[in-house]
């Protein structure tokens, strides 16, 4: 088992254990495998968000369910358009696992915009796309999203419209965007889940 740049740096930083990739040693474990299971289950999915209303709803319930995510990691502002949100990613340290719950305020993104998040994120950490969902219509957007989750090995899609879809009422606020209390703990889950 291999383990990234990115996540020796993590074991590192968090542990104090020094883990090598690609066939040198690995110290405090047996196998690096077992470093990165310890890792998986010792780090709390540190991730940092970055998203518009929905994200500003469901924070308490990424609070609860991450509970080793600090408030610098979760930045989410109502309205806030895609352009924004990768403005705002420029300007964040990112860890490992970016999610990025954007588009509600944009219908019709392109390939250029998932493009320039893939740049300004890099290829070596995990983005986590949430898939739209709103009466104004998000196909376009979430076809995107399920296209760049298909052809990226570090794209993972969180398919927010779907889940939602299943019950509005019960994860919906009446103007079927914004989500309830439940939806806020769905929003949650999915984020843990991917």
């Amino acid at each position: 088992y291999d383990l990234a740049p990115h996540q020796l740096d993590l074991l590192q930083h968090y542990f104090g254990y020094i883990i090598e990739a690609k066939g040198y040693t690995v110290s405090e474990f047996d196998t690096a495998q077992a470093a990165a299971d310890y890792l998986d289950k010792s780090i709390d999915g540190l991730s940092v968000g970055i998203g518009d209303s929905i994200t500003v709803g469901s924070t308490a319930a990424i609070k609860d369910t991450f509970s080793d995510i600090s408030d610098d990691q979760i930045d989410a502002r109502v309205s806030r358009p895609w352009a924004e949100g990768l403005e705002v990613a420029k300007k964040m340290q990112l860890n490992d696992i970016v999610v990025f719950a954007l588009g509600t305020n944009n219908t019709a993104l392109s390939s250029s915009d998932i493009d320039q998040l893939i740049s300004i994120v890099g290829k070596n950490r995990t983005i986590v796309l949430l898939t739209n969902h709103g009466p104004a219509g998000y196909e376009t957007n979430n076809e995107l999203f399920k296209e760049y989750a298909k052809q990226n090995s570090n794209i993972i899609l969180a398919d927010w419209d779907a889940e939602v879809s299943k019950d509005p009422s019960k994860y919906l606020a009446s103007d079927d965007v914004h989500p309830t209390a439940e939806g806020a703990k769905l929003f949650a889950q999915l984020i843990n889940d991917a």
